[in-house]
């Protein structure tokens, strides 16, 4: 069945995005579109994404799949040279219903099919902070269990299915845990802790941190971010392995305070009081993952460039 798709010449590269409609998915969009390249954004449809699409329609082909419509694509498409499937979008710690579950599963599921059809390198992209989280449930009898149907049995399921096909199949695809995002246009840090951190430092004058202040959080620039999950994808020695994306090492939240104490002159103090929170602390190890360093990607923002871009965002 012949489509627009069809007969793209051999020298552009073909590229699809799921959950495209953030800035992670623009700010790759636009560097493949920059590069020559042709993208197809697969989302919700929204007012969100019809400005970011017009957008990308203004430096190069860019196009807008809703995912009603995506099992249609994949089966009438005969070419996707990358894929990039950005599932850290949910990676805030909530419960999700069995519909939900179920959808995000199976778009994955035909997404994956659709890569080994096409020979298509592929990335997963997850998020470290619910990795973590997993981790800590697994590990620690003083941390609840996660809802069978939450974002993160959603990420175990999708890490597990996704690995499965490239014990199987040999799939070229790798799994990139991503950190949380700092940087020039992002406006909300998906990290409560963090998040409230900085509005405190730009509202209050005082810095609150609930508990002791000794819960880690994994960080990166957008900029970092998008270069790296290229890189990444692109590298054939990255087929098959799960990597981190983030900082070399992690940061408390103690930590966090005292560098936005040294930027923001306007901060008085740092208070700490009890925790309302009514899952304990843990202390669970935590191993990520290989940092993305050993596969040649470099970290080109300090934290405290990624602090400042993020303060002036949400300013």
């Amino acid at each position: 069945m012949e489509n627009k798709y069809t007969n793209i010449k051999v020298n552009t590269a073909l590229s699809l995005i799921v959950h495209g409609s953030n800035e992670v998915g623009f700010q790759l969009a636009k560097t493949l579109l920059e590069q020559g390249g042709r993208v197809i954004l697969v989302d919700k449809f929204d007012s969100n994404t019809k400005r970011l699409v017009t957008e990308l329609k203004k430096l190069g082909e860019a196009d807008f799949i809703d995912f009603h419509g995506l099992e249609s694509l994949y089966k009438s498409i005969n070419r996707i040279d990358y894929i990039f499937y950005l599932l850290n979008e949910n990676d805030q710690e909530k419960n999700l219903t069995s519909k939900d579950f179920l959808e995000e599963s199976n778009y994955l599921n035909q997404t994956l099919k659709s890569a080994l059809k096409n020979n298509t390198k592929t990335s997963l992209i997850t998020s470290i902070k619910l990795n973590k989280r997993l981790t800590e449930t697994v590990s620690s009898l003083n941390v609840s269990a996660p809802s069978p149907y939450s974002t993160i049995e959603l990420q175990k399921y999708c890490e597990t299915l996704t690995a499965e096909y490239r014990d199987k199949s040999k799939l070229n695809v790798r799994i990139l845990r991503l950190g949380t995002l700092l940087g020039e246009g992002i406006q909300n840090i998906s990290d409560d802790v963090v998040n409230d951190l900085f509005k405190d430092s730009l509202q209050k004058g005082v810095l609150t941190i609930k508990g002791e202040g000794l819960d880690t959080h994994y960080l990166i620039n957008i900029n970092d971010a998008v270069y790296g999950i290229l890189k990444l994808t692109f590298a054939d020695k990255t087929e098959g392995e799960v990597i981190t994306l983030a900082n070399n090492h992690e940061y408390t939240t103690l930590s966090i305070a005292y560098k936005l104490l040294e930027i923001n002159g306007d901060i008085r103090e740092i208070k700490f009081k009890d925790s309302d929170d009514n899952t304990p602390f843990s202390l669970a190890n935590y191993t990520p993952a290989t940092n993305a360093e050993k596969y040649g990607w470099q970290q080109n923002s300090t934290l405290e460039q990624s602090i400042v871009e993020s303060l002036k965002a949400i300013n």
